[in-house]
């Protein structure tokens, strides 16, 4: 019966978890102002005073890996704007942040 209920998580969809909708992340969001570097605070959810510790992850870590913090986000290029979302072995990037 807790199957069929619909104040029950047992039978709901443990991928949008019974809400029938997946909900992404708008990278559009995440970093508005593509014009600042990752020095700069371009990360809006890593300009916080505890989640500044991710922003200073990959800075300390950026010189191990070749990672540009002082270029816009815009003049990245594809490769380090996937490894900002992707992360590494030095450092979590977004998607880890927001999982």
């Amino acid at each position: 019966p807790h199957m069929f209920s619909f104040n029950n998580p047992i039978g709901a969809c443990p991928v949008c978890e019974g809400y029938g909708k997946i909900i992404g992340i708008d990278s559009y969001l995440v970093i508005p102002d593509k014009n600042l570097s990752v020095f700069e605070d371009a990360i809006v959810c890593w300009r916080g005073e505890k989640m500044k510790k991710w922003k200073y992850k990959l800075i300390f870590n950026a010189e191990k890996f070749d990672f540009p913090i002082h270029k816009p986000i815009y003049q990245l290029t594809q490769e380090q704007y996937t490894l900002l979302w992707t992360g590494n072995k030095y450092f979590g990037g977004l998607n880890k942040f927001f999982k």
